[in-house]
């Protein structure tokens, strides 16, 4: 039941039915099914005599929590504290209820399916809007004629990362180790997501898009030594996409001036860091200091957050790629073995995605991510218990590589201003 409660409430995320459907109007469905889910795993441990799944992630996404609420307590504005608490708290529940619940490899596959039908709903309502004008909950299109949703997905450029979050997973099952079936269907959803992205008009979408095909091609042709296939087969569909990609790409240039309000806003990020170092000038607080976002999310985290908030953050993407590779390194050779490796190269892809379009929009707060964070945890979790080679060890090595991933990251921000401004 506990399960089935989860893949309840993650559709409820993506489709807030209680938003449109006149069924459920008033109806605190996540809040209900969250209660009702937490109830269940408590029985379920219980009964099972099993323990909260460890990984350093975990103890990431609840420092990462804490650094939110600190960006206002070391400002003394306790209203704020309590406001970063209640906002981000519902996704480190969601966090947490999927590292528990998704814990063996049929469950992983029955989510990363639900996961990819519901974007499909979204794909074909989204193509519905463009036709009609209006979409599958009466949201008419935004004003300079793209396409969108609802609730957390209400912004074109978060509908068009949710549609591009899920290509990889698409890729594999053209391309990997899956049954005919799966690639006699994965070939046209992958159409229907690959022209919603089109609709999207999202330039973020797209350049994820874009390092998705890119990377996904590179890495696997990489891993039986063809390197150089990868790289001009990535390269020829980066250049087909970004020839037949949205109006607005043809707007990415050094001379927009949006390139350059981009610049200043990350400029303007890197003086709040200087302000407050440690933990950031307050959660949400970005646009009291600078009339636009950063439009990069490691200075809209690092400026908010501080040098505190950003480990934290950086830190969940490392701890999760770490996971993933030792998963694709596995020993055993077997065709199960190889279609766990497959998810996990998939997942690895999918999160390459997100970091690429994160460096040119302030995403650090949304939950998509965090869904492929919780999925790369359940995933290793749920490996080790057929495999037990597997280690989710933490070390000091670790707290360096990320120290030195946040400080490098920040130093190419800051010489990418000093020398465009």
């Amino acid at each position: 039941m506990a399960f089935i409660s989860l893949l309840l409430y993650i559709t409820v995320i993506y489709l807030r039915p209680a938003e449109w459907f006149f069924l459920f109007y008033g109806w605190q469905l996540l809040d209900i099914l969250a209660i009702a889910m937490g109830v269940f795993l408590i029985f379920s441990l219980i009964k099972t005599k099993t323990k909260f799944t460890k990984a350093p992630q975990n103890i990431f996404i609840l420092g990462f929590l804490g650094a939110l609420i600190a960006s206002h307590l070391s400002h003394f504005y306790f209203y704020g504290a309590l406001s970063a608490f209640t906002d981000f708290s519902k996704t480190v529940i969601m966090f947490f209820l999927i590292v528990n619940l998704v814990n063996s490899i049929k469950k992983f596959k029955i989510t990363i399916w639900l996961l990819i039908i519901l974007t499909l709903i979204l794909a074909v309502q989204g193509i519905m809007q463009y036709r009609t004008g209006f979409g599958l909950a009466g949201q008419p299109l935004t004003k300079d004629g793209r396409i969108t949703w609802i609730g957390i997905f209400d912004n074109p450029n978060d509908l068009a990362l949710a549609l591009v979050m899920i290509v990889p997973f698409l890729l594999n099952s053209i391309f990997g180790y899956s049954a005919a079936r799966y690639k006699i269907i994965g070939l046209p959803i992958l159409g229907i997501l690959l022209y919603a992205i089109y609709l999207t008009n999202s330039r973020g979408g797209m350049v994820a898009l874009l390092a998705v095909v890119f990377f996904y091609f590179l890495l696997r042709l990489m891993r039986k030594r063809h390197p150089i296939l990868g790289i001009i087969i990535g390269v020829i569909l980066v250049v087909l996409l970004f020839m037949h990609g949205p109006s607005r790409m043809g707007m990415l240039s050094p001379e927009e001036e949006s390139a350059y309000g981009r610049l200043d806003a990350w400029y303007e990020g890197i003086q709040m860091l200087k302000l407050a170092p440690l933990f950031g000038v307050g959660y949400n607080m970005f646009m009291d200091y600078h009339l636009r976002v950063a439009h990069n999310s490691i200075i809209h985290c690092a400026a908010e957050t501080g040098l505190m908030g950003l480990f934290f953050w950086m830190g969940l993407f490392y701890l999760s790629y770490k996971s993933l590779l030792k998963i694709q390194k596995l020993k055993e050779h077997s065709s199960k073995a190889k279609n766990i490796k497959s998810y996990a190269f998939a997942l690895q892809i999918s999160i390459f995605g997100f970091l690429t379009s994160a460096f040119f929009s302030s995403r650090p707060y949304i939950a998509l991510p965090y869904i492929l964070i919780a999925l790369s945890v359940a995933l290793f979790n749920a490996t080790q218990k057929i495999w037990g080679e597997l280690e989710a060890n933490f070390t000091l090595i670790d707290l360096r590589n990320i120290g030195l991933l946040c400080l490098s990251s920040l130093g190419l921000i800051w010489g990418i201003t000093r020398i465009c401004l």
